[in-house]
């Protein structure tokens, strides 16, 4: 009697329980994460048994080994590499040297 009413068609009742569930499952689903619990609110690594200089270095030789050039940082505790982006066995260009 209330579809009568308000001008139901008989699929329509479908079709609005149909976009109500889509909107709940999406207004839900897009939950956003709590932060985390470390000192920044971000992902941390903890490497237990080394020094920070210790690591810095490891990280250094490694990136260094795979021809990435070391550059100046802001910051004693960040690494900063650049790298050629020349195809191999092209000429280097004088904008990336």
């Amino acid at each position: 009697m209330m579809a009568v009413i308000i001008g139901w068609r008989p699929g329509l009742r479908k079709t609005v329980a149909l976009y109500a569930a889509v909107l709940g499952l999406w207004a839900f689903g897009c939950n956003t994460r709590p932060a985390l619990n470390t000192a920044s609110g971000r992902p941390e690594v903890v490497i237990q048994g080394k020094t920070a200089p210790q690591i810095l270095k490891a990280a250094e030789v490694f990136f260094v080994q795979r021809d990435y050039a070391l550059r100046p940082s802001d910051n004693a505790y960040k690494l900063t590499f650049d790298r050629r982006t020349e195809k191999p066995g092209d000429e280097p260009s004088a904008s990336t040297c």
